[in-house]
Parts: structure tokens; C-alpha cells; sequence
């Protein structure tokens, strides 16, 4: 995918995410599937706490990511590698996610401001990357929790399939509720 295409699904896999929860009625909105699962709001609050440090790396001028973070010493996975990638580590992970990741309780009353916040954050991912070209999208790297060091392309590639990976898991969590 090119920069622009990374863009329009970025969008669109967000709109589409929260267009689902908006959806919900309340008690759907609330559900914890054996009480133990995320709610709907949980999950927009995760996806919401993912965006927010790579809305705020991609705010540094590009030789501080570079200076702090260094640069690629191999080509950017495909979509799909990335993917495969994910799983693979995913399936195989020992541990708990940061604890930064773990999203608050989101009642119904502040289900507007957490989906204001995660399109807050995305636009200006977006906006951010608009200055970036193709060789810096696969020159810079970005601390991935679970994937170590990726590109900024790959790290976008992530954030395109987080959130669609987050929305299956709500919808199969709510084939349960009643």
C-alpha cells in the first residue's frame, strides 16, 4: 500500500469501528461477555490509548525519531506479513500488554468524548503522515509493543488491522449477548 492508500483505510477501518459501536444500544454498549472480557467502550478506550503515542512520536521533527529511535536495517513487511507476524507473536506471548494499553471502564454517558478522542487521534496520525514520503515510511522505525521494532509503514499497517481485529472480537463477544 502507498501512503494514500494507508490514509483511506486508516479512515475507513476507524470510521467503520466506530459507526459499529455507535450502533450498539446501551446495554450492547455494556456487555462483558463472562464478565470478564472487554466491553465495547473498553475496546474503543484500547483502541484509543494505541493511537495515542504514535499521534504523538509522528509530532517530532523526523530526525528526533530517527536520533531516538534509529532507522530500519531491513525492507517493510507486507500487509499480510505483518499480519501473519502479529499472530504468530500474539499466540506464542507470555505476559500481560502494558499496563498503558489496559482500557479504563467507559460507561454510556462518555461513549461520544471516547469516540471524539479516538477520531481526534486518528486525523492527526493521518495529517502527520501527509509529510512523510514513501522512503521515510519504510526508513523510520517505531517501538510496536508485542512486534518489537517496525517501520512506520508497517506501524500503519497495524493500526489498520488493530482496529478491525478489535471490532471482530466485539462483535463475536456480543454474538452472546442476550
Amino acid at each position: 500500500m502507498d501512503k494514500h492508500e494507508i490514509i483511506l483505510k486508516l479512515k475507513d477501518s476507524h470510521r467503520l469501528f466506530i459507526d459499529y459501536l455507535t450502533s450498539l444500544d446501551d446495554r450492547a454498549f455494556m456487555y462483558s461477555f463472562q464478565d470478564e472480557k472487554w466491553t465495547a467502550g473498553q475496546q474503543a478506550d484500547h483502541i484509543y490509548r494505541s493511537l495515542m503515542p504514535v499521534h504523538l512520536i509522528l509530532k517530532f521533527p523526523k530526525w528526533t525519531i530517527k536520533q531516538l529511535l534509529g532507522t530500519a536495517n531491513r525492507p517493510s513487511k507486507s500487509y499480510d506479513e505483518l499480519v501473519a507476524k502479529y499472530y504468530n507473536k500474539l499466540e506464542n506471548r507470555t505476559g500481560t500488554p502494558p499496563k498503558f494499553f489496559t482500557p479504563k471502564e467507559i460507561t454510556v454517558a462518555i461513549k461520544p468524548i471516547i469516540f471524539a478522542k479516538v477520531q481526534n487521534n486518528l486525523n492527526k496520525i493521518c495529517n502527520s503522515l501527509e509529510g512523510f514520503t514513501e522512503e521515510e515510511l519504510d526508513e523510520l522505525i517505531l517501538p510496536q509493543p508485542l512486534l518489537g521494532k517496525v517501520t512506520l509503514r508497517e506501524m500503519m499497517y497495524f493500526t489498520i488491522f488493530h482496529v478491525q481485529h478489535h471490532q471482530k472480537i466485539t462483535e463475536r463477544n456480543l454474538l452472546n449477548f442476550i
